[in-house]
């Protein structure tokens, strides 16, 4: 860029700009620190991600229900589920290239939202296994 290296040879800027900025610094307003919240807004429904309390929520207790009977969901990518209650019940569904769902893991799905659902999924569908959910 020829054009530019050409302005600034030819540019002296200590010569262009001779202002007294030492003044500026007295036009400015002290921070009042009184008006600043002192804590965020209340959360509300949509964003409020805190899940409810595990011992009042029916759902968790469904969960805990579920993992007892060694129960799991499989669902494959045309939307068909089949519940799995044996190990040969996982084998089938895997060679048929379902993705498996623990009770903990369709309890934590439903509480993500919409994107992160489907990295979940596509994570559980292409390497299968199981999340630790802490």
């Amino acid at each position: 860029m020829k054009w530019f290296d050409d302005f600034l040879s030819e540019t002296d800027f200590s010569l262009t700009d001779k202002t007294d900025k030492s003044s500026l610094k007295n036009l400015r307003r002290p921070i009042d620190e009184s008006l600043s919240p002192k804590t965020g807004h209340a959360p509300t429904d949509k964003t409020d991600r805190t899940p409810p309390r595990q011992e009042t929520d029916p759902l968790h207790a469904s969960m805990k229900r579920l993992e007892a009977a060694g129960i799991s969901i499989a669902i494959w990518d045309d939307g068909s589920m089949r519940v799995i209650v044996s190990p040969s019940d996982a084998s089938a569904a895997i060679k048929d290239k379902g993705t498996t769902y623990s009770p903990a893991d369709m309890w934590y799905y439903i509480r993500l939202p919409q994107d992160e659902r489907m990295v979940l999924h596509n994570i559980k569908r292409r390497f299968g296994g199981t999340v630790q959910w802490r």
